[in-house]
């Protein structure tokens, strides 16, 4: 990804590049991962002059002094001071905000300050942000960025929702989460070795990446492993392709998240989506796709979460009713990454006129 076409020039008028600084491992499968590979995709299909590299590549482009507006992954934050030291007048740098470390749940007061301080020397320099959620955008301005220029762009949809197979009569829940703590996936297990019985006939199978927080992720299988409750119900498939993602969601009747904090929650849309139920715990911005009864239930505790899945397990005709309204309840609208695309050009393209 050389980045060597860097502006255009239309009717004599310089058009205005972006550049998206890409995180180092950019191509695994994370929510931020797959929202910049495919907002990026739908921009240049759409024609729309732009480059992508990494911090590095960024740091030498930007010596040229050429008019661009950079957009930096927010797991690029420990090293946006180098940038921010190196940028020219015709250029400005915004923050994809997919998490910051003040984001995170259960911090002790004083190092939610010591983090939101922290962030604030450094983002007090840059130019505004590129937001997946209103939610997000209320989180920055409580911390002291309402001045900043926001860019709200949710994500789409992934994955394209096929006609649904028949659903397993039994609960065959899914999770697509990494074993990292955010996802709080230990509390759940935790809770719902207290919950269940022997004989409860259920599984969960659990998607995602084991390679962020090796130790966690340990902690976790060797839960699993160890309790003779989960052992055999409780199934953890590793990192799985688009395509197993969605007959995944295809073949299960419930999705549960666990998730501490969710900026978005992107595989809570895509289950709703495949008319999945969704179990949830309140974290984040999760709350604000369910309806509670409709297409599921939220959760305030993990313990509240086990005890919801339970109620499911042992009662499977309540789960096949709340299947149906879930179904019925499905508002995917057609919001597509062309669209999104589109927002982007439209909330950009000020920007571009007043530089």
């Amino acid at each position: 990804m050389n980045p060597m076409w860097l502006g255009r020039v239309m009717k004599g008028k310089l058009v205005v590049k972006h550049y998206f600084v890409l995180p180092q491992n950019h191509h695994l499968p994370s929510g931020g991962n797959l929202y910049n590979s495919f907002l990026i995709r739908a921009l240049k299909n759409k024609g729309v002059p732009l480059s992508t590299g990494s911090f590095d590549q960024i740091l030498k482009v930007v010596r040229k002094n050429i008019r661009m507006r950079i957009w930096v992954d927010s797991l690029c934050l420990p090293r946006l001071p180098l940038l921010l030291g190196s940028t020219r007048s015709k250029q400005c740098i915004f923050l994809i905000v997919h998490h910051l470390p003040s984001f995170e749940p259960d911090l002790s007061h004083t190092r939610f300050k010591m983090r939101t301080d922290q962030e604030k020397k450094i983002l007090s320099r840059i130019n505004g942000f590129l937001v997946t959620s209103s939610y997000v955008k209320e989180l920055l301005r409580e911390r002291g960025f309402e001045k900043k220029i926001f860019v709200v762009v949710p994500p789409a949809l992934c994955l394209n929702p096929h006609r649904k197979k028949e659903r397993p009569k039994e609960f065959k829940g899914m999770m697509a989460a990494n074993l990292i703590a955010q996802k709080g996936i230990l509390d759940l297990l935790k809770s719902l070795e207290k919950e269940v019985r022997p004989g409860d006939d259920f599984i969960i199978n659990i998607a995602g990446r084991d390679d962020i927080e090796p130790d966690y992720a340990r902690a976790c299988l060797e839960y699993i492993g160890s309790s003779s409750l989960l052992k055999e119900s409780i199934h953890f498939l590793g990192f799985l392709k688009l395509k197993q993602m969605e007959e995944l969601y295809a073949t299960s009747s419930v999705f549960i998240s666990a998730s501490k904090m969710e900026t978005y929650g992107m595989a809570v849309k895509e289950a709703l989506a495949y008319g999945l139920p969704v179990l949830a715990y309140n974290g984040g911005y999760v709350r604000t796709h369910l309806q509670s009864g409709a297409n599921g239930y939220l959760c305030s505790t993990f313990s509240e979460l086990a005890r919801k899945c339970v109620q499911f397990i042992r009662n499977p005709g309540e789960l096949k009713s709340l299947s149906e309204q879930t179904e019925k309840s499905n508002r995917n609208r057609g919001y597509t990454w062309k669209k999104a695309a589109g927002m982007f050009i439209h909330k950009t393209s000020r920007l571009i006129e007043d530089s």
